[in-house]
């Protein structure tokens, strides 16, 4: 080893000293600047799954059917098609002005008679 080589051993060694003597700890700015960086690079924080209220077989039923107002509705309905099969139709149109129909009478037009 030379001594040029011996000098720049000793500068070497006198900035690795320099080095270990200085405080390695960032400056307030590049922290600020890191911290910003991670926390857009971070997922957005998880909502937490709320299980959902027990709710008891009546409420549900009333939910299918469309609340109350729904449920209502479909009860009327209901009880207008069993008053409408009970009474025979022949009642129920008589009601009805202009509609006579009898015993035996194509109601729908679904009946008709071959000729054999």
């Amino acid at each position: 080893m030379d001594a040029f080589d011996k000098k720049q051993d000793q500068a070497l060694d006198a900035l690795f000293a320099a080095a270990k003597a200085a405080d390695p700890i960032p400056s307030g700015d590049l922290m600020a600047r890191i911290m910003a960086g991670a926390a857009g690079a971070q997922k957005p924080a998880a909502v937490p799954i709320v299980a959902p209220e027990r709710r008891g077989f009546g409420q549900t039923l009333s939910d299918v059917f469309g609340g109350w107002a729904g449920a209502s509705t479909l009860v009327a309905c209901v009880g207008l098609g069993v008053v409408v099969g009970v009474v025979s139709p022949d009642v129920v149109l008589s009601y009805l002005p202009g509609a006579e129909l009898g015993l035996g009478d194509d109601v729908f037009g679904l009946y008709y008679e071959s000729e054999l």
